[in-house]
């Protein structure tokens, strides 16, 4: 008898394990797929990288000529009264003149104390930046949507935890009756597991929004914007540890974080040099062709036209300008420095999130160790006692610690799967290998 009632529970232990769901399964690997192409934060770094490769151009750092043409007609009617010194004397009304003019013009700086060649390394070096951003806003991105993701399996096998308990009150409620109806127990004891049945219930009508919630936050780190449903996988991978030493060298290699800080040191030394150019003359090459042509149907000249190129060289050398060439320096200056101390700052609070996680992932696989075999200990506790309640050795109270222990630690088990996990998130995001 003893026997037949483990096997029944053995097969309903199972099917909870198995609880169905007909939607697909929707996996990280996808996840993080689907998040690449529309998740909000990665799309405006993209679109920033974007926006900082089109203003990597020579014409933008100053090497290309400035080319333009221009035209203008002026058609006049006037009064004139002239009189010239040989005695000509000219009187009219209404006179209509007509005068166009036309040049192309070019201007063209071969010279600027080496700013330009500054500019454009500045600009190659803030297109760079921009991609480092990018980088680091996918591992953001990345670890956020693997965080809700395993939030929500965790919910999810917490959910499957109190659809066991349920089922083992159920089975408890059903002994109780059964004992109730042949005089071996109380009343009080089908009471109570009524009682402890319907909280159970509560529990999980909670534990289903609580899960909706989370299904919804992943669908918006996901960049999805229609109502959509997904059903999460129902296991966390175990992770495995991580050389500390390989660690710290990934990090100073791969962090895009780290690789900004050094970044914004290179733009600023540029911005310095810039600076420093606008103590030196500016030398422009110009040149230009013109055509001029003016009619009159009175006066002196009644037709004039000339046309013809030009060129020439200009210097422009600053000699006071209220003191703001060395202003401009000190600040690129104090810039410069403060990219640097920000720079030995993100190391330093990078290795520190180093350490702290490669610890959270060593304990966390240390518990993790703990509960899965406290798991089979619950399992195995929970049918004996489910057992003996049915033959009366053990009463209602120690049934219900035995199914007290078994719920607590099905929940501890999800919660150490989830933390371990997100420990190696966190070192994986640090190292720059969410996404590589």
């Amino acid at each position: 008898m003893m026997m037949k009632h483990k096997f029944t529970w053995i097969i309903l232990m199972q099917l909870c394990f198995h609880v169905g769901n007909s939607q697909t399964l929707f996996t990280a690997e996808q996840a993080v797929a689907e998040a690449l192409q529309k998740n909000f934060g990665i799309l405006l770094a993209n679109n920033e990288l974007e926006i900082a490769q089109m203003q990597n151009t020579l014409g933008n750092a100053g090497f290309m000529p400035n080319v333009s043409v221009r035209a203008s007609e002026l058609i006049s009617s006037n009064n004139i009264d002239q009189r010239f010194a040989n005695g000509l004397v000219v009187v009219s009304d209404n006179v209509g003149s007509d005068n166009f003019s036309a040049s192309v013009n070019l201007e063209w700086t071969i010279f600027d104390g080496l700013k330009m060649f500054a500019t454009r390394n500045r600009l190659r070096e803030t297109a760079f930046f921009s991609r480092t951003q990018l980088k680091a806003q996918i591992q953001q991105s990345v670890s956020e949507v693997l965080t809700s993701y395993y939030n929500a399996v965790k919910l999810k096998q917490q959910i499957n935890a109190s659809e066991k308990a349920i089922a083992i009150g159920e089975e408890r409620l059903k002994i109780a009756e059964n004992r109730l109806r042949v005089g071996a127990s109380a009343k009080t004891d089908v009471l109570q597991a009524k009682i402890d049945l319907n909280t159970l219930l509560a529990t999980l009508i909670r534990q289903k929004q609580d899960i909706k919630d989370a299904e919804n936050e992943l669908i918006f780190l996901l960049g999805r914007t229609d109502e959509s449903e997904l059903s999460v996988s129902d296991s966390i991978p175990i992770p495995s540890t991580l050389d500390p030493n390989s660690i710290k060298q990934k990090v100073l290699d791969n962090n895009p974080i780290y690789q900004s800080s050094l970044s914004q040191i290179k733009i600023s030394e540029f911005m310095v040099k810039e600076a420093r150019s606008f103590q030196f003359p500016t030398i422009t090459f110009l040149s230009s062709y013109n055509y001029g042509r003016t009619s009159s149907e009175a006066g002196f000249a009644l037709f004039n036209q000339n046309e013809g190129y030009n060129y020439g060289i200009t210097a422009t050398m600053p000699l006071f300008g209220g003191w703001n060439l060395q202003r401009e320096k000190k600040v690129a200056k104090a810039s410069l420095l403060s990219s640097r101390i920000m720079a030995e700052q993100t190391l330093a609070a990078l290795q520190t999130e180093v350490i702290q996680a490669n610890r959270a992932l060593r304990n966390a696989l240390d518990i993790l160790e703990l509960e899965l075999e406290n798991i089979n200990y619950a399992n195995e506790n929970i049918s004996i006692a489910l057992e003996q309640f049915r033959l009366g050795t053990i009463n209602t109270v120690q049934l219900k610690e035995a199914q007290n222990s078994f719920e607590l630690v099905s929940f501890r088990l999800a919660e150490a799967r989830y933390e371990a996990k997100i420990a190696e998130i966190a070192l994986l995001r640090l190292c720059g290998e969410l996404v590589r």
